[in-house]
């Protein structure tokens, strides 16, 4: 089993009954973190476990990236071979069913360490079902958690991106993509992105360098804009964009300044800026959730925007959102796709 760096020790299980081949897909949802730990221990597991996974949407109701779901020790075998699966063991009592069950699940030198203030996270992949995230927390005490969990942060949202990324494309392509509108895309306008079967175009406008897709059920959209040269080069002059974005590409849309975010952000290895936060419709009582990325390329010397935006009237639209930003990051430039940029 591979040692992750960082210290970070692979997870070695006591007993696999079958190969990788014969385990079954993991169950439940993919933003979904199922976490086992005693009841008493509740609160400081999910006060801990809070930085390392901050992201939230705003939108009528925010919504994390990612759920929690607490469950005993009991529940373990039962839970086991879903998607995100987390086993915490914290403090000295060896008579806490978490120290039991971790007792179990780490060879005894590595728990042993853990209890001494050594490396305290150890995760595997694929380890009761495939596409799995398996991870164990085994901590002296609260602080010795918060320690290690704020050393391997970044690491560990990646790792839980990159697994929610992968198993949402497969969902979004399983019946392969339309080929002829990537095509169209690529040849005419030098950028392509792939287009999940379903998805309809709502507008495709050369004049003003303008493409616009989407779906029913629920509704959702991508649009993309480019332009020559840089364009936007700060967080003011990104939020005037997105501001005619609305106004001018939509014509009836207008971004809220209500819980807008701009960040810096990395978009397949462009820094781009990330705005977010809630769209209105001027004209009738509409709204929702919107992303949107502002990055130049300097090979193609244009300035690319990507806008999402979720309309989904009282129900959880963070799946929705969240499988539109992996569309988006399917996006490619012609000289990229190359091999040269």
């Amino acid at each position: 089993m591979k040692v992750w760096s960082y210290r970070l020790l692979s997870l070695l299980l006591i007993l696999i009954v079958f190969g990788c081949d014969s385990k079954r897909e993991a169950i439940g949802q993919d933003n979904k973190i199922v976490i086992v730990v005693p009841r008493p221990q509740i609160d400081a597991i999910k006060s801990a476990l809070q930085p390392v996974f901050p992201d939230t949407m705003f939108g009528p109701q925010p919504e994390p990236d990612y759920k929690m779901e607490f469950v005993t020790t009991d529940d373990f075998n039962r839970i086991s071979t879903h998607v995100n699966v987390l086993v915490v063991g914290l403090g000295l009592d060896d008579s806490n069913p978490g120290n039991q069950l971790v007792k179990q699940l780490l060879p005894a030198r590595h728990y042993q360490e853990s209890k001494q203030g050594g490396d305290a996270i150890f995760l595997t992949f694929d380890q009761y079902a495939k596409d799995q995230i398996f991870m164990i927390i085994s901590a002296k005490n609260e602080n010795h958690l918060r320690i290690e969990l704020a050393k391997q942060k970044k690491w560990l949202k990646s790792t839980f991106d990159d697994l929610f990324t992968r198993r949402q494309a497969v969902f979004l392509y399983d019946r392969l993509s339309q080929e002829d509108i990537e095509q169209h895309l690529f040849e005419d306008y030098g950028w392509g992105i792939k287009v999940p079967w379903g998805y309809t175009v709502v507008k495709d406008a050369p004049d003003s360098n303008f493409f616009w897709m989407g779906r029913e059920r629920p509704y959702r959209w991508i649009s993309v804009h480019w332009e020559a040269g840089l364009q936007v080069s700060s967080a003011d002059s990104a939020i005037v964009s997105l501001k005619s974005y609305g106004e001018e590409l939509y014509g009836y849309v207008r971004f809220s300044d209500h819980k807008l975010k701009v960040e810096q952000v990395d978009f397949n290895s462009w820094t781009a800026w990330k705005l977010s936060g809630v769209w209105e419709r001027i004209d009738e009582a509409q709204g929702g959730p919107f992303r949107h990325y502002i990055f130049y390329d300097g090979i193609t010397d244009r300035t690319y925007q990507i806008n999402l935006t979720v309309f989904f009237p009282a129900n959880v639209k963070i799946i929705v959102m969240r499988q539109l930003d992996v569309v988006a990051r399917s996006f490619f430039t012609e000289l990229a796709n190359n091999g040269e940029g």
